[in-house]
């Protein structure tokens, strides 16, 4: 189209270099979980649409064997009402079903005057204002299952918001590039922070690192 620019492609040779504080979010480090990767609120296109995850409150696991575990949270039980997970797991281990509840009521529960966690259904940016290396700083950084970290974001954000897991990238080119994200918050014991989960390599037997289910 007239007066539309192209956008930008790289051979492997003419890719551009990136600054310092660009490259310190990007690499991993084998053994570790890769960090985050922070994008400046600045960057976003309003409306930044958000929704509130309910919090399961009782949790209800059946075993194909007939082993049915429960568990609840009193306290957000009374403060949220009933909203209940299910499932049924199809393994040999009768201590599944008891682990997966617990595991639901002790990380998806929310406590009185907490603040349920908060995922984005439209996290939106124009990549035609940003410049070559951020465009390729996202290019190389975005996947699925990416954490995310939103900088220098307003005081008023919900706690935990900031810090997200990708779970959808959607790209627009018209007159304007556009690439628009869906996430989920992050899960751990306290929001916006992983776990502590247990990792192979990392965590030792005797830590207080948790085993997921």
């Amino acid at each position: 189209m007239p007066g539309t620019k192209a956008p930008p492609v790289f051979r492997p040779d003419q890719r551009p270099p990136l600054s310092d504080t660009r490259r310190a979010a990007i690499p991993a480090v084998p053994g570790l979980a890769v960090p985050p990767l922070d994008i400046p609120y600045s960057w976003l296109q309003p409306p930044v649409r958000t929704r509130t995850d309910k919090p399961y409150t009782t949790a209800v696991v059946t075993q194909s064997s007939g082993t049915v575990a429960y568990d609840q949270d009193d306290d957000s039980l009374d403060e949220y009402g009933d909203s209940s997970f299910t499932a049924t797991l199809y393994t040999d281990c009768d201590v599944d079903p008891a682990n997966l509840a617990a595991w639901v009521i002790a990380y998806h529960a929310t406590q009185p005057g907490d603040v349920p966690r908060t995922r984005f259904v439209s996290l939106k940016m124009c990549l035609s204002k940003r410049t070559v290396e951020e465009q390729f700083y996202l290019h190389q950084g975005l996947s699925l299952g990416r954490r995310i970290q939103i900088t220098g974001h307003p005081p008023t954000w919900p706690t935990g918001l900031p810090h997200q897991i990708v779970e959808g990238i959607h790209h627009t080119i018209g007159q304007m590039r556009e690439v628009e994200l869906t996430t989920s918050p992050v899960i751990g014991t306290s929001h916006g922070v992983a776990g502590p989960w247990f990792r192979i390599g990392v965590s030792s037997w005797d830590g207080s690192d948790e085993i997921p289910f």
